[in-house]
């Protein structure tokens, strides 16, 4: 849906541009004019003449108040509070009568309040101070300066658009914002006197007043000899139309005919030549500029990306500052070239590219600034520096808005942008989960004073799980740490052994029956509390279990595997710890755990949580030295996020949808779809049961059939595991002992399971659990050291699509927290449907299957249309 403005104003320049600019846009404008104008609207605009007459779903207000608009803003408000819609209000600055009544601006319901100061270099006369002045000094007369004006206020119209455009979709500020250059008197004359030395001014005595601007802040600066000589330049032209002036061009031909004829032939050859070639260089300079600005605004937007990749902030926001200069002026000469007759729409395809650009460097600037509010925030919650919590949250909700909101204008444009058309639809789905992304990053923001302990100190549970012994929400639970923030600082990071812990756990909780059969565990502990895919589940059974163990109460669980302190160390290089002096790096990690772990395994073995309290001080420590950028540390954060390598769960219930929404939580929520369409879920989810850190050395594939039917879906998905590991004979044992669970919609029927191990194949009767939002069906398996197994899981379930109609199939594949990357495929047979279209690439088979290969690094989503 189209987003929509409603306007109230007189019919001038500056209106006719910005309904022009929002109309390219793709917004619906309505207009309620509040005067007679000869200016010409653009079409398809709906003019209006009463409010009353705006439709429920505007969403967006603008009311410009002048003497020459009737009062017609309380119907505005009122409109706006009956619509939820957001109004922005605009008066002119120097017109005091204009200023907005105090009982208005405290209205809560306003968004915004701007004045504008007098704008020059429109297309069409404009007659305020600064006007008056340009035009008496593109006469040559003097300029008479009312003695009580100190100061003007002027801004040029394309700038006052641009601002305007931006402040009309931004976040409200409460001080006043004025859309203006506070610029003296005596440094406006010095700039004009640039363009005409001889220009003379004098003070008079007149009315006009000074005004107060102390609370005001000023967005412009921009005034310059560029723009003040071409609105002169402008005016000639006006005031010739306008006035009338007439023109008398003497006749010069005949008197000086004979002249210039003899001239020419007494001219020399060679300077003739001079001035063809010199002409000729202008020409062709003239026509290629465009083009070469084009690729220096293209080329220094990549050195940009690149110089901040690399941390180099103060250089990336040069090279964008150049980008941009040379971005416009490409642009402005396409602009010209496109206006050109027979040719001209041979450029537009170059226009568009221009303007695609320019919003890409718009929105790289945006970003810009966001990773610095970021680094800032970071500093300040890490680190004794002052920061304003609430303030700080502010300003990157508003940054995260506008560079959502700049997306999405930028969505139209992406054609341009992708070079290889074949990249076109990955550029699309990057652009919207960046959009999906930012949105929902936008509500935490809002909480994060409160996550942060801003006004009540918070707690969280953080969950060391050891992916080295795989479990069901990413590995064993040998250490957890408690981490405690106050104020919107972090005050206290504490790491536990988890077996002292369970050690202090009194009376019987009853396990689950696979950790009791198979673990031969008679109790349950809050090292094995994550035995339920879902984290969400195991998060709030970690919370009792530390409840009770402990006697501490937490706001949330986190859970992090060792993927990610691997990836944080690639990042620091290597940790020398200060208890030990042993160094550790990404590439050492898993040997020395392992090491630690296999040879001083006993319950409450210290030199496990030495090794796991000594590295997470000294992780801490670099970070608090800004040894890690914020750029680096977050893009490691979201990608094991999305890696379900970190897991969340807080008891803030808007996070938790928030997180759950954007598949940060680990839960596990079959949904069904309505109309047309069907879902395709599942997944695998492994425990190893066997007391050791086996999985270091074990490798998967998985490969999937899906055969569809006119009422059912059949599937049959093998699991390869091959299992590394040398029989070392002696204890703990390198066999991989592990409990698989297939999970599947609540609707689903589950075969026998086939153990295929060097051909021969073994059926067991899955162990079966059913929730209310999946179904679980289990198997224990042994795969001694150097050796491979493939186990079958085959199951059904109903369908209810008509192929005769648009529809479509989504396919949801669960990736386990804790499990490297590894190989899958899916071959799809479908009779029904011959014409579709396919959010992954894809190959047909002989048999006509539809074949995908993939890395199984996330959750897999796969969306069929036909």
């Amino acid at each position: 849906m189209n987003p929509t403005l409603g306007i109230c104003s007189e019919v001038n320049e500056l209106l006719i541009n910005l309904i022009a600019t929002l109309q390219s846009q793709g917004f619906i404008v309505y207009v309620l004019p509040q005067n007679t104008s000869q200016l010409p609207l653009p079409p398809n605009t709906t003019l209006l003449n009463s409010v009353n007459n705006f439709p429920p779903e505007i969403k967006y207000l603008l009311f410009f108040q002048s003497n020459a608009v009737p009062n017609e803003l309380p119907a505005f408000i009122d409109y706006a509070k009956k619509n939820k819609s957001k109004l922005t209000i605009v008066s002119r600055l120097t017109d005091q009568k204009g200023n907005i009544p105090a009982s208005i601006t405290n209205d809560n319901t306003l968004a915004k309040k701007l004045y504008i100061g007098d704008i020059y270099g429109g297309s069409s006369l404009e007659i305020n101070s600064v006007t008056k002045i340009l035009e008496k000094a593109d006469l040559g007369q003097t300029l008479e300066i009312p003695a009580s004006i100190e100061y003007l206020y002027p801004v040029y119209m394309p700038d006052a658009l641009n601002l305007l455009l931006r402040e009309l979709f931004s976040y409200s500020h409460q001080e006043k914002i004025a859309i203006a250059e506070k610029i003296h008197i005596n440094d406006f004359l010095a700039i004009l006197k640039n363009y005409d030395p001889n220009l003379a001014a004098t003070r008079v005595a007149g009315e006009e007043g000074s005004i107060d601007d102390s609370s005001f802040k000023f967005l412009y600066k921009g005034v310059s000899n560029e723009n003040i000589s071409a609105s002169i330049r402008g005016l000639t032209q006006r005031l010739l139309e306008e006035k009338k002036v007439q023109v008398v061009t003497p006749d010069f031909q005949n008197t000086h005919q004979e002249i210039l004829e003899t001239k020419k032939l007494h001219q020399p050859k060679s300077t003739k030549s001079k001035k063809i070639l010199f002409s000729s260089l202008v020409l062709v300079w003239i026509i290629i500029s465009p083009f070469l600005l084009l690729l220096t605004g293209a080329l220094t937007t990549f050195f940009s990306f690149q110089r901040f990749a690399k941390g180099n902030t103060r250089s990336a926001n040069s090279f964008l500052l150049l980008s941009t200069k040379a971005t416009k002026l490409s642009k402005t000469g396409f602009l010209i070239y496109s206006n050109l007759p027979f040719v001209g729409p041979k450029f537009n395809i170059f226009v568009r590219q221009s303007i695609a650009l320019e919003k890409t460097i718009q929105i790289s600037t945006r970003s810009l600034r966001i990773y610095q509010g970021l680094e800032e925030l970071l500093s300040g919650v890490l680190t004794e520096a002052n920061m304003d919590l609430n303030a700080q949250s502010q300003s990157l909700q508003f940054e995260l808005s506008g560079l959502y909101k700049e997306l999405s204008f930028i969505e139209k444009d992406l054609p341009f942008l992708s070079l290889l058309p074949e990249k076109h639809k990955d550029l699309v789905q990057k652009v919207f989960l960046a959009k999906e992304t930012l949105f929902q990053a936008e509500k935490i923001l809002k909480e994060l004073p409160s996550l942060l302990g801003k006004d009540t100190p918070k707690n969280y549970l953080v969950l060391l799980q050891n992916n080295m012994e795989l479990r069901p929400t990413g590995g064993f639970i040998g250490s957890f740490a408690t981490i405690s923030f106050s104020g919107g600082k972090l005050i206290d990071t504490l790491v536990y052994d988890v077996y002292s812990a369970d050690g202090q756990l009194k009376g019987y909780i009853k396990p689950p029956y696979p950790i009791e059969a198979y673990l031969n565990e008679e109790t349950w502990y809050l090292r094995d509390s994550n035995w339920d895919p879902d984290f969400a589940i195991s998060a709030k059974r970690a919370e009792w279990f530390l409840d009770k163990t402990i006697d501490r109460s937490v706001d949330g669980v986190i859970a992090l595997d060792l993927e990610v302190v691997k990836d944080l160390l690639s990042e620091t290089g290597p940790l020398v710890l200060s208890e030990t002096s042993e160094e550790i790096n990404a590439g050492n990690l898993f040997e020395k755990i392992h090491y630690e772990i296999e040879n001083s395994f006993f319950p409450g073995s210290r030199k496990k949580v030495n090794l796991l309290t000594s590295l997470s001080r000294e992780l801490i420590d670099r970070l608090k030295t800004n040894q890690l950028s914020s750029l680096k540390l977050g893009k490691i954060i979201y990608e094991n996020l999305l890696s379900s390598d970190i897991q969340l769960y807080l008891n803030n219930p808007e996070v938790q949808k928030i997180s759950s929404v954007l598949g940060w939580s680990g839960e596990i929520n079959f949904k069904s779809c309505s109309g047309n369409c069907h879902n395709l879920w599942f997944g695998i989810n492994e425990a190893n049961l066997g007391v050791n850190k086996v999985n270091l050395f074990i490798n998967r594939e998985e490969s999937l059939n899906i055969q569809i039917d006119q009422k059912s879906i059949h599937y049959s998905l093998d699991l390869t595991l091959k299992n590394l590991a040398n029989d070392t004979g002696s204890t703990p044992d390198t066999s991989y002992k592990s409990y698989i669970r297939l999970l599947t919609s609540p609707q689903s029927s589950v075969d026998e399971i086939v153990i295929i191990d060097k051909g021969d194949q073994t059926q067991k009767d899955p162990e079966q659990n059913k929730t209310s939002s999946y179904q679980e069906s289990g198997v224990l398996i042994n795969l001694p050291a150097s050796s491979k197994k493939t186990i079958r899981f085959s199951w059904s379930e109903p369908i209810s699509v008509n192929y005769h109609e648009s529809g479509k199939l989504n396919l949801f594949w669960l990736k386990q927290s804790g499990v490297n990357s590894h190989q899958a495929a899916i071959n799809l047979k479908n009779p029904y449907f011959s014409n579709f279209s396919s959010s992954k690439d894809y190959t047909l088979t002989k048999e006509g299957s539809i074949h995908y290969n993939t890395d199984l690094s996330q959750d897999y989503t796969l969306e069929i249309n036909w």
